[in-house]
């Protein structure tokens, strides 16, 4: 509908007037002047107040959970490998007793000490004893024998320079004081024989601390960080990276019995570094963990980019939404407001555009419809999103699936002969723990069967290594055949295998020694190359658990040794438990 306004006579100041009013609606109609403008950067400044206070907070409270848990993380992570190291040392303790306990060592150890042509027979033995127990060590590279003077009597394996502090107090500790040699943290393990007093002589065992790195290296590569062992005199001694180690370590240490809480701190290179640290008072050491910051918070950073991202995001789109919602909304009123100033300017068929609510309804019908299809476009976004974090949800269930696979797979293997597809030595010594606890609370007997292949260094020799692995795994599918579900037969080391008979009295295991021992020895063994039958005999050594693990394995590796020195293929029983008995 059109409003005409009627002819009338131009007032002579009319155009200064018309001119003047332009210049004050041309004011109005300035961009930043404009009242969609002017509500869209209200909009914005009132919903980007919201969103930065609101983001202040989450990120506050995102980056300080986040840094407390990666905090947390290091102690955990710190008493967890220092609980692995002392089960490492138990077992290296355990591994020096069995040296002492060694029947060739016991029965030459005295004329050791004698002189003349009897020193010169057991130094002879006794070194080649040691030779053969320091080749079926993964831990002890040397081994030397001092008498109750100080002297060393003999030196087998790597030859090491020992330092005055090194030396100092062998003779009265388990584990001596550890230095670095060629690069190296090396230790040594301390045993003494014959007399307990203070006049007799000692086995001492060298081991290199490179042998922890597998330790630390477990937690190490979960972290991205670096473990190591630190000495009191601030050197390194061992590390989750290996070699090379650097010499000393530069930044403060905990107190003896104290952990250091987590620092973050800068590295000798000006690296930026967070840092825990625990007192090993054991060996007055320290074991430290150092990872570098950016990735230490990582996930603090990529947490608070997410944050901030998607805040961002929410402001811009709504300032937009809000500006062109207030373009529609303002529209009819600009036109009226402009059909108003050119009416007052005197200009003459000025057109309004017809109004009422049906116009204006139109007007926030079509906004509220674009706002529709706007929220509909981002609702399917979202959607396709989420579908897509459902896909990676999937995709990383299925690795963790797969990863736990592997790891089971893997620990299945480090508890598995590789030759023979028995179980290991490690595996055979902690399940011999567990039956000895066991066996200590019901009372029922344990019997332990240790069988060595005879002449096996000859079959070497003259068939080939090849055949005599081939041997090994014979001899292990022909023994596994005559066992029980409840037995446990393992290859202990070498040509050595040890069955661990739960529930089984004396007579009952000795009855399967002799079994096992018959049966091997009637087998004959197709070895190619060359294509010919061998036949293998075992030495089979039996004893009984009287309430002590190392007593068993003495008694059952004396009487295996009886049963050598008996001509082989043979059982013998433990003199400890029967009458020595050879079937």
């Amino acid at each position: 509908m059109a409003t005409h306004v009627p002819n009338r006579a131009t007032p002579p100041d009319s155009h200064a007037a018309h001119d003047s009013r332009e210049d004050d609606y041309g004011v109005w109609r300035r961009p930043l002047g404009s009242l969609p403008t002017r509500l869209g950067f209200f909009v914005l400044g009132v919903t980007l107040c919201t969103a930065l206070v609101i983001s202040a907070i989450s990120l506050d409270t995102t980056d300080a959970f986040l840094r407390e848990k990666t905090q947390e993380s290091f102690p955990v992570v710190l008493e967890r490998t220092a609980s692995e190291l002392d089960t490492w040392y138990a077992a290296r303790s355990e591994e020096a007793e069995r040296f002492r306990h060694d029947p060739v060592l016991a029965s030459y150890w005295n004329d050791l000490q004698l002189g003349g042509q009897l020193a010169r027979r057991a130094r002879e033995e006794i070194a080649e004893q040691l030779d053969r127990r320091l080749a079926g060590s993964d831990e002890f590279k040397a081994a030397f024998i001092v008498d109750a003077a100080g002297n060393t009597l003999l030196w087998r394996g790597a030859k090491v320079q020992l330092s005055v502090a090194m030396q100092r107090g062998l003779r009265d500790q388990a584990f001596s004081h550890a230095e670095r040699w060629e690069g190296h943290g090396i230790q040594i393990a301390s045993v003494r024989f014959g007399s307990t007093g203070t006049g007799a002589a000692s086995l001492h065992l060298i081991f290199d601390l490179e042998s922890l790195t597998h330790i630390l290296n477990i937690h190490g590569r979960l972290l991205e960080g670096r473990i190591s062992i630190i000495d009191g005199d601030r050197r390194f001694l061992a590390s989750s990276q290996g070699d090379p180690l650097p010499e000393l370590f530069e930044l403060e240490l905990p107190a003896t019995g104290e952990t250091l809480e987590t620092v973050d701190t800068t590295g000798p290179e000006g690296e930026r570094l967070i840092v825990s640290a625990i007192a090993l008072p054991q060996h007055d050491w320290t074991l430290v963990i150092e990872e570098e910051y950016s990735r230490a918070y990582a996930r603090v950073v990529s947490a608070t980019r997410r944050v901030l991202g998607i805040n961002l995001a929410i402001v811009a789109l709504f300032a937009l939404a809000a500006y062109r919602f207030a373009v529609k909304m303002v529209k009819p009123i600009e036109a009226l407001s402009d059909a108003a100033r050119r009416i007052t300017a005197g200009e003459k068929n000025v057109s309004i555009p017809e109004g009422g609510s049906g116009d204006e309804i139109t007007v926030l019908t079509r906004a509220f419809s674009e706002m529709t299809n706007r929220i509909e476009t981002h609702a399917r976004e979202i959607e396709a999103a989420h579908r897509d974090v459902e896909r990676a949800n999937t995709e990383l269930v299925k690795r963790n699936d797969d990863l736990h696979r592997a790891n089971e797979v893997l620990a299945q293997l480090s508890v598995t002969d590789g030759l023979t597809g028995l179980h290991n030595h490690r595996y055979f010594q902690d399940t011999l723990i567990r039956e000895a606890k066991r066996v200590d609370r019901t009372g029922e007997p344990l019997s332990l069967v240790l069988i060595d292949i005879d002449h096996f260094k000859a079959w070497n020799d003259r068939l080939g290594h090849a055949a005599g692995d081939e041997i090994l795994r014979r001899v292990a599918e022909v023994m596994q055949t005559l066992l029980r579900s409840t037995d446990l037969l393992a290859r202990y080391g070498g040509e050595e295998f040890a069955l661990l008979a739960p529930g089984t009295a004396l007579e009952g295991a000795t009855q399967l020694a002799e079994k096992m021992r018959a049966t091997i020895s009637e087998t004959r063994l197709f070895i190619a190359p060359p294509s010919e039958h061998q036949r293998v005999t075992v030495s089979i050594g039996v004893a009984l658990y009287r309430g002590d693990r190392k007593r068993l394995f003495g008694d059952a590796d004396r009487a295996l040794y009886r049963a050598k020195a008996s001509g082989r293929d043979c059982v013998v029983v433990a003199e400890d438990d029967i009458e020595e008995t050879t079937l």
